[in-house]
């Protein structure tokens, strides 16, 4: 897949979640609600919110790859965008395995299903603190990038630094 069409398939996936998302919402409040407990009617909700929430963090990502596009080439280390893409598979990897299997204890009782829920709460936890990393990365680059040369700890070629 071309890079500059990767932008559009995370906004692409994001708008399929965040759709599916309030369908299953309407589905927990409407249908499920009707024949389950109470307290699988909230492990139900439970997943929904987090698939809204991680949907909303996968279209955010795709909004800035689609910003680094648009950014000047000086700009570009502000946008990382193999970290955006991997923390998109993990939030990806996170409604699968947290809200999907929320949906499928909900609708069947089955105790099977809650045992993949921590491993998607693992992936949620990991996608949002590799994000800080990188977005702390590139904040680093940028502030070194713009430090006068005298202030750098880089000494020219043919000079030294007491030459400066």
């Amino acid at each position: 897949m071309c890079i500059k069409t990767n932008f559009a398939f995370t906004l692409v996936i994001a708008s399929l979640i965040l759709g599916t998302g309030v369908m299953l919402g309407a589905v927990g409040a409407h249908w499920l609600s009707g024949f389950a407990p109470p307290n699988l009617v909230e492990t139900f909700k439970t997943g929904v919110h987090y698939q809204i929430i991680h949907g909303l963090g996968i279209f955010l990502l795709g909004v800035l790859e689609f910003m680094s596009h648009l950014a000047s080439p000086e700009n570009k280390n502000l946008f990382p965008l193999k970290q955006f893409r991997l923390a998109r598979n993990l939030m990806l990897l996170g409604i699968f395995l947290f809200s999907g299997h929320c949906y499928v204890y909900a609708i069947t009782a089955n105790k099977f299903f809650v045992m993949p829920i921590p491993f998607g709460g693992v992936a949620f936890i990991i996608a949002w603190f590799y994000l800080a990393l990188s977005f702390f990365k590139a904040m680093l680059n940028q502030i070194k990038s713009e430090r006068p040369m005298e202030d750098r700890d880089e000494v020219l070629p043919g000079s030294s630094k007491h030459n400066l």
